[in-house]
């Protein structure tokens, strides 16, 4: 039994012969005494019961989260059977420690330095599409239009059903995903435009910049724009290529990007120049001149680690695509 922070007092059961599972080593389990508040929470079956340690199993049993439930008396770890998390692996087998630890109000283990140095840094590509509804992927069910690729993605890695934005609109959710602050919290929380974000507030590509990445940002910003504070390039990563403003972003065919600092031109199209919105001239889709740029950014930092942050504008409006990914569609459906 034990408290964290100020919540309520928190209980972790054991099951005989638990305290020698493998990934309780180093645990003081005669700290971890008490009668039931950890509980095993299934997301699908939204439901929950008594979890017992002795019933974790010795193969990988999938990433370990841990929340505040008070419906359920206390805190709760959420389990999800996967294979990508391997806890007897140190690194990852210290997680389910440190939650147990934490569960029971008692102080994290430290961790020597010289094993965060040697721990891996994995590669990170994140794709953040602009309003796209789960169900427009064939992944979670959509039948009209194909998304092989992301299905793809699905299959081999993991697929969330109980995931929500930290807004449900543009900028604010942008600003909660790069910043980590939610709603009442992070810097932009209006979506008119123009909104930046300040000089002092520290986003995840500063954080991973840090820890000696490669930061690279492709497709829609929108919390800042070009010689403000809240522009890409001040806050945290190496190379931005896309849309800066909102607005500008309504458009697929507009007469130029934003290269870091600098106007991209677009000579291929005809759009305004005073808000870069698409013109009766339409040759270069900007998507696929944001996408050859991430490509480009991963292969040019394939040796070190790299955080390759793509918010695509893809599906918003505008609804245009070139003709040659219409084409399979002509004719399916009534216009």
């Amino acid at each position: 039994t034990g408290h964290h922070g100020d919540g309520p007092p928190v209980q972790v059961r054991l099951a005989e012969g638990a305290a020698r599972h493998p990934i309780l080593s180093g645990v003081d389990v005669s700290q971890l005494q008490g009668n039931g508040s950890l509980y095993k929470v299934s997301p699908l079956e939204r439901s929950a019961r008594p979890l017992l340690l002795g019933e974790l199993p010795d193969k990988p049993i999938g990433p370990v989260a841990w929340t505040h439930q008070p419906r359920y008396g206390g805190r709760a770890f959420y389990t999800s059977l996967a294979d990508s998390v391997d806890f007897q692996q140190p690194s990852q087998n210290r997680l389910l420690v440190n939650a147990i630890h934490w569960a029971a109000g008692l102080p994290i283990p430290e961790v020597a330095d010289d094993s965060a140095a040697s721990r891996p840094r994995p590669n990170i590509v994140y794709i953040m599409a602009d309003d796209l509804g789960y169900a427009h992927l064939g992944c979670y069910g959509q039948e009209k239009i194909r998304t092989p690729n992301i299905d793809k993605l699905a299959v081999e890695g993991m697929r969330f059903t109980q995931v929500y934005a930290g807004c449900n609109v543009c900028a604010p959710c942008r600003s909660v995903l790069m910043t980590g602050l939610h709603m009442g919290h992070t810097p932009v929380r209006g979506n008119s435009g123009g909104i930046s974000l300040r000089a002092d507030d520290v986003t995840v590509a500063e954080v991973l910049k840090q820890a000696g990445y490669a930061t690279g940002g492709f497709g829609k910003w929108g919390l800042g724009d070009a010689e403000t504070p809240g522009a890409a390039y001040n806050q945290g990563f190496d190379e931005f290529f896309g849309y800066y403003d909102q607005v500008h972003a309504h458009s697929y065919y507009p007469p130029y990007l934003w290269h870091n600092d600098r106007r991209y031109p677009l000579p291929g199209n005809s759009g305004r120049e005073s808000d870069g919105l698409t013109g009766a001239k339409r040759g270069q889709y900007t998507h696929d001149e944001i996408i050859a740029k991430a490509i480009d950014f991963i292969r040019r930092n394939k040796d070190r680690p790299f955080f390759c942050y793509i918010p695509s504008t893809i599906p918003h409006t505008e609804l245009l695509v070139p003709q040659d990914s219409l084409s399979e569609y002509a004719g399916k459906w009534p216009e």
